[in-house]
C-alpha cells in the first residue's frame, strides 16, 4: 500500500486451471479509488507485484509465454513494460522508489542460476555486482537517495546484507 492508500495485489483471473501450470491464472493488480485494475502479464499465466510508489508505479515479475521464463516488469498508467534481464533468462524487479528507479534481480548468464542485484533507471538495467566469492545477490530496497540494500551469498545458502551507493562497489553489511 502507498502513501495514496493504493494497493499492488495478485488475484485469480477465473477458477479454470490452465494446462501450463495447473493452476489458474494469476495477474498483478493495482486497487485505486475503489476499483481493482488488472495489469496483465509479459505472455504467461502468472505475474506478481512486489513493489509501489506513490506515483502508482508497480513492479514485480511476469511469466513469459512460456511459463518458464519470467521478467521484471513495471506498469506505469497502463503500460506494463519487460525491463530484461542482465543476460539470462529470468529477472524480478522487488522495489521502485517515488523516481520510478527499479531494484530487484536477474539472472546474468543463460541457463545459470546465479543472478546479481540491478538498478534500473532511464531504461538501462545495471549490474550492481556481487562481493567477491559470493554467487547470487538481490537488491531489495531502493530510497530517494539511490542508495539500495540487499544481500548476497552462495545461491541457496546464508546470505549477508549489501548496501550500494554511489556507484558502488557493494559494501557488505555484516
Amino acid at each position: 500500500i502507498n502513501e495514496r492508500g493504493q494497493v499492488a495485489g495478485v488475484s485469480y483471473t477465473s477458477y479454470v486451471a490452465n494446462q501450463n501450470t495447473g493452476i489458474p491464472t494469476e495477474d498483478p493488480f493495482l486497487w485505486d479509488d475503489g476499483k481493482m485494475k488488472d495489469l496483465g502479464t509479459l505472455g504467461g499465466t502468472e505475474g506478481w507485484p512486489w513493489g509501489l510508489n506513490n506515483k502508482g508505479q508497480v513492479t514485480g515479475q511476469s511469466n513469459l509465454a512460456d511459463d518458464v521464463h519470467f521478467h521484471a516488469f513495471l506498469w506505469d498508467r497502463g503500460v506494463l513494460k519487460d525491463l530484461g534481464t542482465l543476460g539470462g533468462d529470468k529477472s524480478s524487479a522487488r522495489w521502485i522508489n517515488d523516481a520510478g528507479e527499479v531494484v530487484g534481480r536477474a539472472e546474468w548468464q543463460p541457463g545459470s542460476p546465479m543472478r546479481h542485484g540491478f538498478l534500473w533507471k532511464n531504461g538501462v538495467m545495471i549490474d550492481l555486482g556481487i562481493p567477491a566469492g559470493d554467487t547470487c545477490g538481490t537488491a531489495y530496497s531502493i530510497n530517494s537517495s539511490e542508495q539500495i540494500v540487499g544481500d548476497s551469498g552462495i545461491c541457496g545458502g546464508t546470505n549477508r546484507g549489501f548496501l550500494w551507493e554511489n556507484g558502488g562497489p557493494i559494501v557488505n553489511l555484516q
